[in-house]
């Protein structure tokens, strides 16, 4: 399943055939990378209260968008799978679950955990795939893990706190990961429809909300309620992106842009939002970084063999 660029080398043709897709990759991970300066306008919201948003918008988006291409068609074929209904159901908690933990990161000062979560990820699918999917693992891939493990031990102990929100974004990303890899339906529909089921809840919050008068959608500050609607846009965009992206490009080259997504968020926890980065922080990353050098190179190993 994995491709490799470097089984050979990409002739001019090739190369302008990957160029959209790795575009668009870049651009799908580029704007997650900047997340927090987006949540961030909405300090003073409660990360509840934005979820709700988030999804509400989403869902409007993505079932008008699927409407109006004459996808609806789709929509009856997914439920009426039942793996697919399943997959629904397990996408929209762990992907809700995903999103109200990045915003509490975000909004109590720890950007530096959300990246730490996201660095984790591809290692947490490693093990996921061990467990659940019983894929071997290479002497590499298991080094690799054991230093992650290294790493999160470090903060631990150096920080006085278990990561608890890195490891649940993480955790919850790599779940949401393993449950597309194992669904029948495809992204767009999958996604819309996940939305879909959780706009009766946080749909239900926001009236609530609005008819109580104490939630910040056209009750406080204008500004306020635009991000909020934007909420929407920018969920949504790079999903977009990503689904076109990935799609058009091999696996491997996948791999390496994603790592824009944490750096960017490590860059503006340290550089703009001036969050602590103490020695045991360094010495976590630094553990965390070289497994996944080590994981990286165990990829190429196998698309070489």
């Amino acid at each position: 399943m994995i491709q490799s660029l470097m089984n050979n080398t990409p002739t001019p043709q090739q190369n302008q055939t990957l160029l959209p897709g790795a575009l668009m990759a870049i651009g799908a991970f580029s704007l997650w990378a900047l997340f927090p300066i987006y949540w961030k306008q909405l300090g003073g919201v409660g990360a509840f209260e934005i979820l709700n948003h988030r999804v509400l918008w989403s869902a409007v988006l993505m079932i008008g968008g699927m409407l109006i291409a004459g996808r609806s068609s789709s929509f009856r074929q997914a439920l009426a799978n039942p793996i697919g209904r399943r997959s629904i159901l397990i996408g929209s908690l762990v992907l809700g679950t995903n999103w109200l933990f990045f915003l509490v990161a975000v909004n109590t000062g720890h950007v530096l955990h959300a990246s730490l979560g996201y660095y984790i990820n591809p290692l947490i699918s490693i093990f996921l795939g061990m467990v659940v999917l019983k894929e071997r693992l290479s002497p590499l891939q298991i080094t690799a893990l054991i230093l992650a493990a290294i790493g999160v031990l470090v903060l631990t102990i150096g920080y006085g706190i278990f990561p608890w929100l890195s490891l649940v974004l993480s955790g919850s990303f790599g779940i949401y990961g393993l449950n597309k890899k194992l669904s029948p339906i495809d992204a767009n529909t999958s996604f819309t429809l996940e939305m879909a089921l959780l706009l009766p809840v946080m749909g239900g919050a926001v009236l609530i909300r609005l008819f109580a008068g104490d939630g910040s959608f056209l009750n406080g500050n204008p500004s306020q309620t635009w991000y909020l609607i934007g909420a929407g846009i920018v969920t949504t965009v790079p999903l977009l992106l990503f689904s076109y992206g990935a799609k058009r490009i091999p696996l491997s080259m996948v791999g390496f842009i994603q790592y824009i997504t944490p750096t960017g968020m490590l860059l503006l926890g340290v550089l703009a939002y001036r969050e602590e980065f103490s020695t045991a922080q360094v010495t976590s990353f630094l553990f965390i970084w070289i497994a996944l050098a080590i994981y990286t190179i165990s990829l190429f190993k196998r698309n070489s063999a």
